[in-house]
């Protein structure tokens, strides 16, 4: 996945600095890397079986990588008049949204840009918390938790964004399933992290939270000899104690 813009106009200025500030950029997103990991997954203990023992993507990863609050409001999504809709129908295209509500501007009147507010938003956790496997709809049962746009911050939607990664990586570690949805810049931000052998490079001065410290790669390699290389990596994975060292340094 590469780095998807949305040029929403200045009808969202001063509104969405309450709102929005958690969401991170994506990144080009290393498949062969992801899916290393994901054969590893195990869906009863939601934790990668690796040779140092078992890891999983914690709340705490969520909140230092990608600065998404853990604490709040519930928001378990919850589909509006759910048994009065179809299937087909609670899913929106994103492009859809991009370009009904992509040209309000400031001069419209206030409901019409609280409606583009409401869609910035949605498009943005369909772009990236929230990502699908058709990578280009979303679902509207997070309109639910978008009524009130003040309140949109004080929802725990970092913990939301692990439980659906979690889902996600169970079905991807089935034999019958070759697609991985979810924050997969998460996932791949938290195995720079956690095992810094798979991305060396990272940068000392960044800006936001630990996931932009990583220098991601510009285009998705796509070999199996790379394939081969990285299974190998994860074979003879061993304890860093200089990375153990480094994250006890951060809490002191």
């Amino acid at each position: 996945m590469g780095v998807r813009a949305v040029h929403f106009r200045g009808c969202l200025e001063g509104r969405l600095d309450a709102t929005c500030h958690f969401v991170v950029q994506c990144y080009i997103i290393d498949g062969y890397l992801l899916r290393a990991f994901v054969e590893r997954w195990h869906p009863t203990t939601c934790t990668f079986h690796l040779p140092v023992g078992e890891m999983t993507i914690t709340l705490d990863d969520v909140s230092t990588l990608i600065g998404l609050p853990v604490v709040g409001r519930a928001s378990c999504g919850v589909y509006p008049d759910s048994k009065a809709m179809g299937a087909g129908e609670r899913t929106l295209k994103l492009g859809w949204l991009h370009r009904t509500f992509g040209k309000i501007t400031a001069r419209d009147c206030e409901m019409k840009r609280l409606y583009a507010i409401r869609a910035y938003i949605l498009y943005l956790l369909g772009c990236t918390i929230f990502v699908d496997k058709t990578g280009s709809l979303v679902s509207i049962e997070w309109l639910w938790f978008l009524e009130n746009v003040d309140t949109i911050g004080e929802y725990a939607w970092g913990t939301e964004c692990l439980c659906f990664l979690y889902r996600a990586l169970s079905k991807a570690s089935k034999a019958t399933t070759a697609q991985l949805n979810g924050y997969l810049t998460l996932f791949q931000a938290w195995i720079y992290e956690h095992s810094p052998s798979f991305n060396p490079t990272f940068q000392p001065q960044f800006e936001g939270y630990l996931a932009n410290r990583w220098v991601y790669p510009m285009n998705s390699t796509t070999n199996v000899e790379r394939a081969r290389h990285l299974h190998l990596m994860l074979d003879e994975l061993k304890p860093d104690e200089e990375l153990i060292v480094n994250i006890f340094a951060q809490v002191m």
